[in-house]
């Protein structure tokens, strides 16, 4: 499952490809698990060859400097659902679905914080980088307030990708938009790999 669900995000997700995209592909491996009960090996060798066309380094490539806001909602609140997952991991904590419940609850916009505001007009606002999610009434409480006001609040949210970037609000710029992005990415490449 694992497998399938790494080629399947890169495609549909990371290069944002639409559904008739390795359709036929899909749809002829599911028939032949279901019908001719082929190996675990198989499987994996035929999710690797669907995947060969949409490597992990071409997708985080295709993902750098991007705009992950506009057309990009669902896929980034996945992203960062799955970076969150890997934070708690690594601090050994469980995984406390409470306050993601209420991001899934709420419409993508609602739950999409800008650290640098939208407002400022820079290049990079829709960057990943500079995309983190939120509680969606704390995110429009933060509004267009400049970084550095939001640090207590992102403090408070128990958030972990949330506290990562407290330290740096007050000097949030495109340099740490920029490193926070390359962070994020790197751990994709890990993430989605097969």
């Amino acid at each position: 499952m694992r497998r399938w669900e790494n080629v399947t995000f890169r495609i549909y997700g990371m290069f944002d490809k639409d559904a008739r995209t390795a359709v036929g592909e899909y749809v002829r491996l599911a028939w032949r698990i279901v019908n001719k009960n082929i190996s675990v090996s198989k499987i994996l060798e035929e999710l690797s060859e669907i995947g060969a066309e949409f490597p992990i380094d071409g997708a985080v490539k295709n993902m750098r400097k991007r705009n992950c806001y506009s057309d990009w909602q669902q896929q980034l609140r996945y992203f960062l659902f799955r970076y969150e997952e890997h934070l708690a991991g690594e601090a050994g904590q469980g995984f406390n679905n409470e306050q993601w419940n209420r991001i899934w609850e709420a419409s993508a916009a609602d739950s999409i914080e800008h650290i640098l505001p939208q407002s400022s007009e820079s290049k990079c606002v829709h960057w990943l980088g500079n995309l983190l999610m939120l509680p969606p009434k704390l995110n429009s409480k933060l509004g267009a307030k400049p970084p550095k006001a939001k640090a207590g609040e992102y403090a408070k949210t128990g958030l972990l990708a949330a506290q990562e970037v407290v330290d740096r609000l007050p000097r949030w710029r495109r340099r740490a938009i920029e490193d926070r992005e390359t962070k994020l990415l790197q751990w994709a490449l890990q993430e989605w790999a097969d």
